[in-house]
C-alpha cells in the first residue's frame, strides 16, 4: 500500500475551536451502513487475519460521520464502528467500489466505510526534534511504519 496522508473532512474556521463551542451528536443513524456482499467478506477476512496474527483484537471505535461549522460552533456527528470493519472497508481492496456504491445508494461515498475517529499529534521537543513512534509489527495496518503519536478513542459500550 502506498504511504499517504488524507484529510477526510476539513472545515473553515473563523475562531479557535474548544470545548465550549463544540457540539458532539452521538446517534446510531451515524453508524456505517451495512453492505451485504462486502460484510460477509469482512468476517471472512477478519477470521483469516486473526489466525495469522492472534495479537490483533476487534475494539469499538467512534465513527466520524460528518463535521460541520454553523455560527462558529463545530458539530461532530459520531456513530460507532469497530476495528474489524475498519480493516474490511477503509483498508479493503474493495474500498473504491464501496465508495462508488455509497454514492449510488446514499449520495455519500463514505456510507459503507468505517471511518473511525482518529487522534494524532505532532510533538516537537524543546531541542526542535519531532517525536515519531514505530508501529508494532503486530498491527494489522501499516506494521513497522514510523508514525506520529496517536490512535483511536475507544468508547465503552454497555
Amino acid at each position: 500500500m502506498e504511504n499517504e496522508s488524507i484529510v477526510l473532512l476539513s472545515v473553515p474556521c473563523t475562531q479557535n475551536i474548544n470545548e465550549s463551542n463544540t457540539q458532539i451528536v452521538m446517534h446510531e443513524k451515524f453508524n456505517r451502513h451495512a453492505h451485504l456482499a462486502n460484510d460477509l467478506q469482512i468476517d471472512t477476512n477478519w477470521d483469516e487475519r486473526v489466525r495469522e496474527n492472534p495479537k490483533i483484537f476487534n475494539g469499538t471505535k467512534f465513527r466520524l460521520s460528518s463535521v460541520s461549522l454553523s455560527e462558529d460552533v463545530l458539530f461532530l456527528n459520531l456513530g460507532l464502528t469497530c476495528y474489524k470493519d475498519f480493516l474490511g472497508t477503509n483498508w479493503s481492496e474493495n474500498a473504491k467500489c464501496l465508495a462508488l456504491d455509497g454514492v449510488r445508494d446514499f449520495q455519500d461515498s463514505q456510507a459503507y466505510m468505517s471511518d473511525p475517529l482518529g487522534v494524532g499529534a505532532i510533538v516537537l521537543t524543546v531541542d526542535e526534534k519531532v517525536v515519531l513512534l514505530k508501529r508494532s509489527c503486530h498491527c494489522a495496518e501499516a506494521p513497522g511504519f514510523w508514525d506520529i503519536p496517536g490512535g483511536h478513542p475507544e468508547p465503552q459500550v454497555m
